[in-house]
C-alpha cells in the first residue's frame, strides 16, 4: 500500500501546486529517466502546470533528460497553434534556476 500511498500523495502534491520542480529526475545509477518522476512530469503539464528541470550532467552524461524534455525542431512549421501544454517544462541550468 505504500507505493500506492505514495503515488496518489505525489499527484495531489501535483493539483496544490502552481509550479513544479524536478530535481535529477535521471539518477547516476540508471539507464533511463525515472518512470514515475516521467509519469508525475507528464501529469503535471496535463494540469497545466509548468515544470522547471535541473538534472546535474555528471547523473546524465549521455544528455537523455534534454533529448527527452527539450525543445523539438520541425522541419516544418505546423498549421495550427502548438497544443496546449507545449513549452511547459523547462529545462534549467543550475539548481538556484529552479526555484
Amino acid at each position: 500500500m505504500i507505493r500506492t500511498d505514495v503515488t496518489w500523495r505525489d499527484y495531489r502534491l501535483i493539483d496544490q501546486a502552481t509550479k513544479v520542480a524536478a530535481f535529477n529526475p535521471k539518477f547516476s545509477n540508471r539507464q533511463a529517466i525515472s518512470r514515475s518522476v516521467d509519469q508525475e512530469i507528464n501529469y503535471a503539464v496535463q494540469a497545466y502546470r509548468p515544470v522547471f528541470i535541473y538534472q546535474d550532467g555528471r547523473h546524465d552524461p549521455e544528455a537523455i533528460v534534454p533529448a527527452h524534455f527539450g525543445p523539438t525542431k520541425a522541419e516544418k512549421k505546423p498549421a495550427l497553434a502548438p497544443p496546449p501544454g507545449d513549452g511547459m517544462v523547462i529545462l534549467t541550468g543550475s539548481v538556484d534556476e529552479i526555484f
